[in-house]
């Protein structure tokens, strides 16, 4: 029975985006007969402040993941140390699987900030390294082996899956009135706000919308980001009506918001899976999302996309989607179907047969003892 020592660290610092894949994949490893699994982490709480996030990341980076993580997974008796983040990771003599979820940093520089792009940069030596890597997506798959000159058969995509909770609900209009005081139908967005989001062109579209479509309000749900603010506080006072902003939100209002939305619009710039615009078809909501990888190979034919740079033809997918019954429907019944192909067993699957094979192949490579 293989042990796998799995950092679970990104799913306790990081609330949402690949958070999520080290709080799923673990339990659903777990349900599997023949995979043992060890939880490890370099702390178990974000530290408070910025002086305790910029400590606390310190110590993570340069000695948790370097010199520590190895450590403990040999500690717990490890076969394969599971890393579910591009990190500056040894794992020694535990043979080590990383995570790729993308590699839009280096593709996309301009959209993210300069640590972000350094540390994608400093720890591509470890990333080449590791016996298998794993991606969420084809698309990713493919740059990770064009732009890292990794092996194709050292990288293996494990798609990740929605969890179940993300269903269609009935939502009661006096709780989303008193919980978030949105009184109208409404058009709704999720995401962190950062340049990669692209939120100007949403609000630049919906106000296109509007026109045609008054009658929908806009609202936009995730924590502010970096480098966006201004653009979109800018694109904001230009609306007719101020959009409803609600912050970071729980799952479970989450999924209230998606099943109670008319459209749900995500014109990302890039993405290297696409969470929301999957949960939204999880809960019966049209899509109207980005043209730009990875997210037509997510969604197939069952979202409308778009180029993310126009907001004429954002707006012009919302006001169809609107106006439209036998699009909002159709648009519905794929979104449910595409979505359910989409679960962390099958993630879980995928990813205990590549420890199986990183095992035996350990084993394979060992010297025979002499008598």
């Amino acid at each position: 029975m293989p042990t796998v020592a799995f950092d679970i660290t990104p799913g306790l610092l990081i609330p949402t985006g690949i958070g999520r894949y080290p709080r799923e994949l673990p339990d659903r490893l777990e349900a599997i007969a023949d995979i043992r699994v060890e939880r490890i982490a370099a702390t178990r709480a974000p530290a408070g402040g910025r002086a305790g996030r910029i400590a606390q990341g310190l110590v993570r980076e340069g000695v948790w993941y370097p010199a520590m993580v190895g450590r403990r997974a040999r500690r717990v008796g490890a076969d394969v140390l599971h890393c579910p983040h591009p990190v500056p990771a040894r794992g020694g003599p535990v043979p080590l699987v990383m995570s790729v979820h993308d590699l839009l940093p280096l593709e996309h520089p301009e959209l993210f900030p300069r640590a972000t792009v350094l540390h994608t940069r400093l720890s591509l030596p470890f990333v080449r390294r590791a016996r298998r890597l794993l991606t969420n997506s084809e698309h990713t798959r493919a740059e990770v082996i064009e732009r890292l000159g990794v092996p194709p058969e050292r990288v293996v995509t494990t798609r990740f899956g929605i969890d179940p909770r993300f269903r269609p609900e009935v939502v009661d209009p006096g709780w989303l009135r008193e919980r978030f005081g949105i009184e109208r139908s409404y058009i709704l967005t999720v995401g962190t706000v950062e340049p990669r989001k692209n939120l100007p062109a949403t609000l630049r579209a919906f106000g296109l919308a509007a026109e045609t479509v008054p009658e929908h309000d806009l609202v936009i749900v995730g924590s502010h980001g970096w480098g966006s603010a201004t653009a979109a506080e800018a694109a904001a006072r230009a609306l007719p009506a101020a959009p409803i902003v609600t912050g970071f939100v729980t799952d479970d209002e989450l999924v209230r918001l998606y099943s109670g939305a008319s459209c749900f619009v995500f014109p990302s710039l890039a993405e290297g899976f696409g969470f929301p615009p999957l949960e939204a078809m999880a809960c019966g909501t049209p899509v109207v999302a980005s043209d730009r990888p990875a997210l037509p190979e997510m969604l197939g034919d069952a979202g409308v996309l778009v180029d993310p740079t126009d907001p004429a033809a954002i707006a012009d997918a919302i006001v169809r989607v609107l106006e439209s019954d036998e699009l909002a429907a159709r648009l519905r019944r794929r979104g449910l179907e595409r979505s359910a192909q989409f679960t962390w067993e099958s993630c879980a699957e995928l990813t205990a047969a590549v420890y199986r094979d990183v095992v035996e192949e350990a084993r394979s490579a060992r010297p025979l003892r002499r008598s």
